[in-house]
């Protein structure tokens, strides 16, 4: 009986919260190289078990997939932003991106992966999508004052960065992309 009623309350635990709190909570808030908009939304559980099948269909046909590059703080620095020589916002890239910062003992992290490797392929060519493990990338993660996870860079091609905490559904994630990204689905 206590068993029960124990998985019931992680359970209810696991989905009542759709983002982690990063391990590292000495992240430097950097105001300056970031404009935050801080969208929380739950998604509900026929998303996620819709991600998970996703996920096992995606798996099931390799020369489909495209990959999400990973960024490390120099390769951050050559594509996105070069936050150690420039205090005002300067983007790198030519087309805008989106920065997941994640880590790999983040549930909701592994749940938004599906997704945006969907969106990587739904928006090829017009949409480029980079991965940040804040695990291995403290400087980013405190640059950008990265104190939960997922938390989602938004980066338009011209004008400021947008950031976005939690576990997103897909329609939120192409909603931002359309506005923030002044990308067309």
């Amino acid at each position: 009986m206590k068993k029960t009623i124990l998985i019931t309350l992680v359970t209810l635990f696991l989905f009542t919260f759709n983002a982690c709190t990063a391990k590292d909570t000495s992240a430097d808030n950097n105001s300056q190289s970031k404009n935050i908009v801080e969208e929380k939304s739950k998604i509900s559980e026929e998303e996620i078990n819709n991600t998970s099948e996703n996920e096992k269909s995606t798996d099931s046909n390799p020369e489909e997939q495209h990959e999400i590059e990973h960024l490390t703080a120099d390769t951050f620095r050559e594509k996105v932003f070069d936050y150690k020589n420039n205090q005002e916002w300067l983007y790198e890239g030519e087309k805008p991106c989106i920065i997941d910062f994640y880590a790999d003992w983040c549930q909701p992290c592994k749940k938004l992966s599906p997704i945006l490797k969907e969106l990587s392929q739904e928006y090829a060519g017009e949409v480029i999508f980079y991965k940040v493990d804040t695990e291995e990338e403290k400087e980013l993660a405190s640059t950008f004052g990265i104190r939960s996870i997922p938390s989602i860079l938004f980066v338009p091609s011209s004008g400021k960065p947008q950031m976005a905490k939690g576990l997103l559904p897909k329609e939120n994630l192409k909603n931002a992309i359309s506005e923030v990204l002044n990308v067309e689905d």
